[in-house]
């Protein structure tokens, strides 16, 4: 009886340090408990944690330039393949005329660049907020809520004391 009451025991503090995890789904969605946490809740909740949180907000940094890369690349480049387009290379700015000129196509390669760009960026950037939950949790792990179970009894009966 006393052996199977301390397993049960040890079996529930377990469960609490493993609801306390955080967990992965994508580089913008981290759950908490079957809760998704916004940015703001997973710094609350790293900071206890500092390397944990240093590697995430590398990683969210990267995410965020690799965010803006890849639209400024579309743009940009959306905007030399429209320009070619609609002009069939005739147009001009000001006074002077770019007849048969490289710009859309300068555009392009750069708008195509840019997007090349980014691949990494958002990759590495989610390869770190991964590893960021990771070491998070492996922390958690370390730390013991329970860490001596006795039996107690007095006059008044019997009881556990959990020492944390």
């Amino acid at each position: 009886m006393k052996k199977s009451l301390v397993s049960l025991l040890i079996l529930a503090s377990l469960a609490m340090v493993k609801g306390q995890q955080l967990e992965f789904m994508n580089s913008q969605n981290i759950m908490q408990n079957g809760k998704k946490l916004t940015k703001l809740e997973v710094y609350e909740i790293m900071k206890e944690d500092n390397e944990a949180l240093k590697v995430y907000k590398n990683g969210k940094n990267l995410r965020t330039i690799g965010d803006v890369s890849f639209f400024s690349g579309l743009a940009i480049g959306a905007t030399g393949l429209i320009i070619d387009l609609t002009n069939g290379g005739d147009y001009e700015f000001g006074n002077y005329n770019h007849k048969e000129s490289n710009f859309p196509k300068v555009m392009m390669a750069t708008g195509g660049a840019l997007i090349l760009f980014t691949l990494p960026l958002k990759i590495i950037g989610k390869n770190k907020i991964r590893n960021s939950v990771n070491l998070y949790n492996e922390s958690k792990e370390k730390t013991e809520p329970i860490t001596k179970i006795s039996l107690l009894n007095n006059e008044n009966g019997f009881g556990l004391r959990l020492a944390f």
